[in-house]
């Protein structure tokens, strides 16, 4: 058995204007108990304490971490588990999300009660997250897998886009409380000795809770396919990327070429 400790902290600097002069931070620890010996069922149990402060307000939970394993043969194997991921979501994240969105030009639209959702960097917490899995291995470098997700989140931006008096239009992000349905299904393969295919699918259902509307900026689909050529030469090892992104209005694709070259034992160009 093993006894971990973890502890995480995340913090973020004000936008600048007046009204957001929230720092928001949270502190998470977590206390787990492992079960580590390789018996045809591993476990673990814990907690998680989470405390923080954003625009919003404070905010403060204790919530269980549970995970279970299962070997059903040496090639199989299925789990489940209990595990809340909280974040803090800031200025990077939200325009990771939408590129067009500016905090600044939104509040001079709002009225002066509505100036706090300027700020929309919020502590996402998840009350829930479950996951199923079940892995394959058909060798050391060929395997399949697949999981189930439900997940419900407090507080998380969701983006919409209004119009203003001249007809431009704004985007702008409201906490709102979700909930999703994920299930990816992925593998890897050796091909032609050394070269190596990675794919991965992965369909999603995300909504507002008690609004039930779908969440606009949220891709319904990712695909993602990583092909690296190692086979060719022992100095070029390059790889290309293929991802693609559907969304409600507009769908995303993208195309990455990685080459690289071993000039020596310990140094890479890429």
């Amino acid at each position: 058995y093993r006894l971990q400790f973890n502890f995480r902290y995340q913090g973020a600097g004000t936008i600048g204007s007046a009204f957001t002069a929230v720092n928001p931070n949270l502190i998470e620890p977590q206390l787990l108990l492992q079960q580590i010996e390789e018996n045809p069922i591993q476990w673990r149990i814990g907690i998680s304490y989470l405390n923080g402060s954003d625009a919003g307000g404070s905010t403060s939970s204790i919530l269980p971490i549970v995970g279970l394993r299962m070997h059903l043969s040496h090639s199989l194997e299925v789990g489940a588990e209990f595990e809340p991921k909280h974040k803090l979501i800031g200025l990077r994240e939200l325009l990771a999300t939408n590129l067009f969105y500016s905090p600044l030009v939104v509040s001079v639209t709002m009225s002066q009660d509505s100036l706090f959702r300027g700020d929309t960097r919020r502590i996402v917490s998840e009350p829930i997250h479950i996951s199923a899995f079940a892995n394959y291995f058909l060798s050391v470098a060929d395997e399949l897998h697949a999981e189930l997700r439900y997940i419900e989140r407090k507080n998380e931006p969701v983006f919409a886009e209004h119009a203003d008096t001249k007809g431009h239009v704004i985007f702008d992000a409201t906490p709102e409380n979700t909930r999703r349905l994920e299930f990816e299904a992925g593998g890897s393969s050796l091909l032609f000795v050394k070269d190596k295919l990675t794919t991965s699918l992965l369909f999603r259902s995300a909504s507002v809770k008690g609004k039930e509307t779908a969440i606009a900026f949220e891709p319904n689909l990712e695909i993602h396919a990583n092909y690296e050529f190692a086979g060719l030469s022992e100095q070029f090892i390059s790889s290309i990327e293929f991802t693609h992104l559907p969304r409600s209005k507009r769908s995303l694709t993208f195309d990455h070429l990685n080459p690289g070259y071993l000039a020596r034992h310990r140094l890479q160009l890429t």
